[in-house]
C-alpha cells in the first residue's frame, strides 16, 4: 500500500475532496475518509464519490446499516454516484463526532471490466436515538464502466467541516498471494 494524496480541511471548510491525474500503475485503490459536514439535520448525510468528473447513471448500491438498535438495508440500482447512506455526521450531532469511511475500489484501471467498489464506515454521537444516534454499515457498488478511473470526487451535503481529510493510497498486486 503506498501513499498517493492526502488533502486536509485545516483552514476550514470545503465544498469537496479532488483527486486527479491518478496514476494506473495500481492494482487497486483505497480511500481513508475523517468527514464531518458542516449543515445540520437530524439525519446525517450521504458520502458521494464522483467518478471521471461525470455524473452518468451508472452507479448501483446495496447497504446493511445499523444505529445500535434496529439493522436496516438499502439499495439503488441507478444512480449517479457511488453512495454511502449515512456515513456523515453534520453539525447537528455532538461537536467533534467525525464520520470514518474505508474505500476499496477494486481494478480501478483494468478497462477490460466494470468497477466494484465496496465501503465499510461509522461514527457514534454517544448514545441518543434513532437517526442521530450513530451509524455503522457495509455498501457494495458497481460502477457499469470499462474506463480507468483517473479522477475522483468525494462530496456530501453542503461542505465538509474544518478538520475533515481524506487520504489516498495505491494497492499493489501482492506476491503472496499471486492475486
Amino acid at each position: 500500500m503506498f501513499p498517493l494524496a492526502s488533502i486536509n480541511m485545516n483552514s476550514g471548510a470545503a465544498a469537496s475532496f479532488n483527486f486527479t491525474n491518478i496514476p494506473s500503475t495500481f492494482t487497486h485503490l483505497q480511500l481513508r475518509c475523517f468527514v464531518r459536514a458542516t449543515s445540520s439535520q437530524s439525519t446525517p448525510y450521504d458520502l458521494t464519490l464522483t467518478v471521471n468528473g461525470t455524473n452518468p447513471t451508472e452507479f448501483a448500491y446495496h447497504q446493511l446499516r445499523g444505529d445500535g438498535s434496529s439493522v436496516s438495508s438499502a439499495n439503488l440500482t441507478s444512480d449517479n454516484v457511488f453512495r454511502i447512506p449515512l456515513a456523515v455526521p453534520d453539525a447537528f450531532h455532538t461537536a467533534n463526532v467525525f464520520g470514518n469511511v474505508v474505500i476499496d475500489i477494486l481494478d480501478y484501471a483494468n478497462t477490460n471490466k466494470s468497477k466494484t467498489m465496496r465501503a465499510i464506515f461509522g461514527w457514534d454521537n454517544n448514545g441518543g436515538s434513532s437517526p442521530s444516534a450513530g451509524w455503522t454499515g457495509l455498501t457494495s457498488s458497481g460502477w457499469f464502466n470499462t474506463n480507468a478511473i483517473n479522477r475522483l470526487e468525494i462530496a456530501t451535503f453542503g461542505n465538509f467541516s474544518q478538520y475533515s481529510r481524506v487520504d489516498l493510497y495505491g494497492i499493489s498486486t501482492s506476491t503472496a498471494t499471486g492475486a
